[in-house]
């Protein structure tokens, strides 16, 4: 999260549109300042209390409000209201220390001008928190349900069981893994022509005039393999990614995302935590999300090698369905 906060700054439109609202920002502390100065090294004291008040009420009224909406939940209960809140409560303070800052200054002395820079800093980083706030767009990568007591029971006493597939305009595969405290297996469903799974109802769909039918129908080639023991250090990936996967949280960015293309599609029953989550994410938009990255790279280092699943090449498991279907067409997207 921390990583896709700071991409804000490699991106020259962010980058501008942060200072320029940061410059803004700098307005009412260096009034303050100005007027605290006036105050305490001018001979017109009255009048810059008179305007540092006058200045302090709008700044202090929009922070109470800011609180009193928090307590209220007016905004609701999430990080960006968090935030938001922030932002204005923050100004407070950092009026105030401008103001003090401005009693003490003394023109000649070099380091007093540090002040400024200084506070144009902390607006900076002010303007980044509000500017993600505002900007930044969730992965949307999961969903979650509680398991029911049929489905726990049906565990077998395994901690987890997990699914993802891939597939083709031709063929399916799926790869089941579960695990059992250091004890991991996996086991391979390949399907030709039928090509794919409904990730929803894990239908299989067939070839018909360019679109996809859930008219069922015996797969051309089926091939399941059966239960076999993981490495000691596939085994350690497997938990690791059961983990990742149970532990993710939707990262968060502000560059615009792709949503078209191939999917990673999981599916995780965790018995012990009582949950199933689903992940969907595009592989497009994996250089933008780390942590989303490094789940698809674990996922894919535990699949075998095609010849484990098939004989068949893309190329030829292609013309083996559209040959047992007569289909000439192209698929639609």
């Amino acid at each position: 999260m921390f990583n896709n906060f700071l991409s804000i700054f490699g991106d020259v439109v962010a980058t501008a549109a942060v200072l320029v609202i940061a410059l803004v920002l700098t307005i009412p502390p260096l009034l303050g300042f100005l007027f605290s100065f006036v105050n305490s090294r001018t001979r017109f004291k009255k009048l810059g209390a008179i305007l540092w008040i006058i200045l302090m009420i709008p700044i202090l009224g929009i922070s109470i409000l800011a609180i009193w909406n928090g307590y209220a939940h007016i905004w609701g209960d999430n990080w960006r209201d968090d935030i938001y809140r922030f932002f204005f409560i923050a100004g407070v303070p950092l009026f105030l220390c401008a103001s003090w800052f401005g009693r003490f200054f003394y023109r000649k002395k070099k380091t007093c001008w540090l002040v400024f820079p200084v506070i144009f800093a902390f607006e900076v980083v002010l303007a980044s928190l509000m500017f993600w706030a505002v900007e930044a767009k969730p992965l949307n990568a999961y969903q979650d349900h509680f398991l029911s007591k049929e489905d726990i029971e049906k565990s077998e006493g395994y901690d987890f069981d997990f699914k993802t597939l891939r597939g083709s305009n031709y063929e399916t595969a799926v790869l089941r893994i579960r695990g059992r405290g250091d004890s991991v297996y996996y086991r391979i469903y390949y399907y030709l022509c039928p090509f794919a799974l409904d990730n929803a109802s894990m239908n299989v769909y067939v070839l018909d005039n360019g679109v996809l039918s859930a008219n069922f129908i015996k797969p051309l080639k089926k091939n399941v393999t059966p239960w076999t023991l993981l490495d000691k250090e596939k085994s350690s990936i497997a938990i690791k990614l059961r983990n990742a996967i149970m532990a993710y949280e939707n990262e968060m960015t502000i560059k615009k995302m792709d949503n078209h293309g191939p999917v990673v599609s999981l599916k995780m029953d965790d018995f012990k935590k009582g949950i199933h989550r689903s992940m969907n994410f595009f592989i497009e938009n994996l250089s933008i999300f780390p942590e989303a990255n490094a789940i698809s790279e674990m996922e894919e280092s535990l699949w075998p090698p095609r010849e484990t699943l098939t004989n068949y090449s893309d190329e030829q498991a292609e013309k083996a369905c559209r040959d047992s279907q007569n289909f000439t067409g192209e698929l639609g997207d």
